[in-house]
């Protein structure tokens, strides 16, 4: 018998008269429970059951930076703290680990729009960094990505993303969402995550096949999508096998909205600036969370 299951599993015998149920406390691993009835006539049997305790439920991992917006941008480094927290349904002390700190722009990019800088990013302990004031002039913003990791005592890993962002003007600047996908996951299968969003209350994620995109004039076709989760709170997804994979030479796409106090804030991006609306898309087979717009908009 295997148990997927927290520390604490039922157990139930059921047979012949007076059968009833029973619920023991297991540990992780290998588990031996025997049972042994004793009847009116005082005559005894016993029978034992192997249980295995496995846990397979991946921890629970937020992440944040403080600050997430540098103003100005005058060149200097600015202390950036990353700000997590981790939980798990078996291990009771798991940890989160830094794992990178990406720029969406060069330290030094070429001519005189960045400052002229290197080494915008240095490290100041385990969740202190310095992140450089600046961006290119010529660009939309700079967008650093801060990633962490966290496993359990059970090998069970996932992925975390917070952004800070240096917006070319108040007011304007890089992709608020930024997506990744979390290696070393169950063999084919995947897991997306992104970063929060400021003042966001839900996300929805939908996936498409890559090879369906057309850019016809000024709109982008999604084709058909399969919108995977719907007003979810959390900023991770991960596959199971009911989900369907792309065929050998396929690819699939995934993208992400958030709704805020002002709506839906639509599957376009700046960096991508011909939006198209998708196609209707296949609902998910159990909603994450309460019911949100019947579709995607555009603001």
């Amino acid at each position: 018998m295997l148990a997927v299951l927290p520390k604490t599993v039922p157990v139930y015998a059921v047979g012949g008269v007076g059968a009833g149920n029973m619920s023991v406390s297991s540990t992780l691993g290998p588990n031996a429970v025997t049972l042994r009835v004793t009847g009116l006539g005082g005559a005894t049997s016993t029978a034992t059951v192997a249980i295995t305790v496995r846990d397979t439920t991946p921890t629970v991992l937020t992440l944040t930076a403080d600050p997430a917006l540098l103003w100005p941008p005058n060149h200097r480094l600015v202390p950036v703290r990353a700000v997590w927290q981790v939980t798990d349904r078996c291990d009771p002390s798991p940890r989160a680990r830094l794992v990178d700190v990406q720029s969406s722009e060069p330290d030094d990019a070429p001519g005189e729009g960045d400052g002229r800088t290197t080494g915008d990013i240095a490290l100041t302990g385990e969740t202190g960094l310095l992140l450089r004031a600046e961006r290119s002039a010529d660009g939309t913003g700079r967008t650093y990505q801060i990633i962490y990791a966290a496993t359990d005592a059970s090998g069970n890993g996932t992925s975390a993303l917070a952004v800070v962002t240096v917006p070319h003007d108040l007011g304007n600047g890089p992709d608020p969402v930024q997506l990744r996908l979390a290696p070393g996951g169950a063999a084919g299968l995947v897991q997306v995550y992104w970063n929060q969003v400021p003042g966001a209350l839900s996300y929805d994620l939908l996936s498409g096949d890559v090879g369906s995109l057309a850019v016809g004039g000024s709109r982008i076709t999604l084709g058909s999508v399969s919108l995977l989760a719907r007003s979810m709170s959390g900023t991770a997804w991960e596959e199971d096998f009911a989900q369907p994979r792309p065929a050998p030479g396929r690819a699939l796409f995934y993208l992400v909205q958030y709704h805020d106090s002002a709506g839906a804030s639509g599957y376009g991006t700046e960096g991508v600036p011909l939006p198209g609306e998708p196609e209707p898309y296949a609902e998910p087979a159990a909603a994450a969370g309460p019911a949100g717009p019947d579709g995607p908009r555009k603001r």
